[in-house]
């Protein structure tokens, strides 16, 4: 779904609706009156459906980032323990994801959309 400014759409119909008007009045061809005319009115029904169509609440957009975490891999070298990544968790709810879903661009448990940046 895309939500869209019903109040922006509604100021370009006005806009557009006395463009048409002002073509009308200048016009002398009357098939050419008929047709403006009929957009106008297109133009208003429009405008009319747009009024009467339910509105949403829409959450803002949420902005995370994947943060690694790391398990002991067991290895031991020169007297340090190696890790690597097990995973990734999401720094807006701490979802976990495998190493694989690192490059999802959303939390698949929140939505947060994931590119904020280091």
């Amino acid at each position: 779904m895309r939500l869209i400014d019903a109040d922006e759409l509604q100021n370009v119909m006005d806009e557009n609706i006395e463009i048409h008007k002002k073509l009308l009045a200048g016009e002398k061809n009357p098939d050419e009156k008929d047709f403006l005319c009929s957009e106008i009115t297109l133009l208003r029904c429009i405008k009319e459906f747009i009024d009467v169509r339910k509105t949403i609440d829409a959450e803002p957009v949420r902005y995370g980032k994947w943060i690694p975490f790391k398990g002991e891999t067991g290895v031991e070298a020169f007297g340090y323990t190696e890790y690597t990544v097990l995973g990734f968790g999401c720094s807006i709810c701490g979802a976990d994801v495998d190493v694989s879903e690192e490059y999802f661009k959303y939390c698949p448990l929140c939505g947060a959309k994931m590119d904020l940046e280091e």
